[in-house]
């Protein structure tokens, strides 16, 4: 192997974590055909994050009315920005808004369960902006249990109607919105002002197989690889996409779960309860996850993926996924 194969393999070694001796041999058996090569060329060729101006930028938010969704509005706001906020009813978005300045504030109700309702809303924002163009699609909107139930169960003790009202909020609503707006969306392969970004909300949850929340798990693994998806595809029409994994965070989502004592899982979900009680009272502050989100809005290139939490739960996250077999980490959380 030449001096230079050699130290392109080490660089890739350091940036990629790729420690396991298999993995590195497989690296080195394909530099015949250039892998390498080519990995190396492009990590190298990659551009220096740049940061776009806010001020005048319309970015519509959905899940506007709650906690994180309404945080993000603010800053926005403060920055200059158009924003339109989207939730359920106009009630919810006026009460979490309530003293807000509305000069460049627009309520649309939205309800992204509902596909008339996505398009009636696309509409709406399009006779909004009056011949202009969308910067940003925020899909923020996302629930994190079956309405009315806050029980914490095994997947396999859950009904088909329960998993359907999870994903047809958090992956086909985030689809359905994207789908609705896209076509209002600037887009720009070379004037980093007018290339327009989507950015999906998913969850640590989407990184990690979070058993007893395991339909949350699921759909937030699917917003994970939908993005994943349309980043590679929207690259080329001068759209960016980037996905925000949030930790647990102080927010009205945090409502505390319930557990059934008369499941046959009882004991591991009352030990789960335990453990997520703990997380959730040391929970990061929405900002954190508000500077994230911001971050992919206005950088170019946009960040693919961002793990938001406190630092020793980002450490002990990456390690589960990341860096331990699946023997350990299932070992760890059940």
């Amino acid at each position: 192997m030449s001096e230079t194969t050699q130290r392109r393999l080490q660089i890739l070694k350091s940036h990629l974590h790729l420690d396991n001796s298999t993995r590195t041999n497989q690296l080195v058996q394909n530099e015949s055909n250039g892998l390498v090569s080519f990995a190396f060329k492009t990590w190298a060729q990659k551009p220096q994050p740049q940061h776009i101006t806010e001020n005048g930028k319309a970015i519509l938010v959905t899940g506007a009315a709650g906690g994180l969704g309404s945080d993000l509005c603010l800053e926005l706001l403060k920055k200059g920005c158009k924003v339109f906020a989207c939730d359920l009813k106009t009630e919810y978005l006026e009460k979490a808004f309530e003293g807000v300045s509305k000069q460049n504030l627009i309520f649309i109700e939205m309800d992204v369960s509902n596909p008339e309702s996505v398009n009636a809303a696309a509409d709406n924002v399009k006779e909004q902006l009056q011949g202009n163009k969308l910067f940003a699609i925020v899909n923020n909107a996302g629930v994190g249990s079956v309405p009315g139930s806050r029980m914490m169960k095994a997947l396999v003790e859950h009904n088909e109607s329960e998993m359907r009202s999870m994903f047809d909020v958090n992956v086909l609503g985030t689809i359905r919105v994207t789908n609705a707006l896209y076509p209002l969306l600037t887009k720009s392969k070379t004037d980093k002002d007018a290339s327009g970004v989507v950015v999906n909300i998913a969850s640590v949850a989407g990184l990690l197989g979070i058993p007893y929340g395991s339909y949350y798990s699921a759909s937030k693994f699917a917003v994970v690889g939908y993005s994943d998806s349309l980043r590679r595809e929207l690259a080329s029409v001068g759209v960016r996409v980037g996905c925000v994994e949030p930790g647990f965070t102080k927010t009205a989502f945090l409502k505390p779960y319930e557990v059934d004592d008369n499941s046959e899982f009882a004991k591991q979900t009352t030990r789960r309860h335990k453990i997520m009680k703990k997380w959730t009272d040391d929970a990061q502050d929405p900002e954190e996850v508000t500077k994230a989100i911001m971050s992919a809005i206005f950088t170019t290139p946009c960040p693919e993926h961002q793990l938001v939490d406190k630092a020793k739960y980002k450490t002990i996250n990456k390690m589960l996924f990341q860096y331990f077999p699946y023997y350990i980490s299932d070992k760890m959380m059940v």
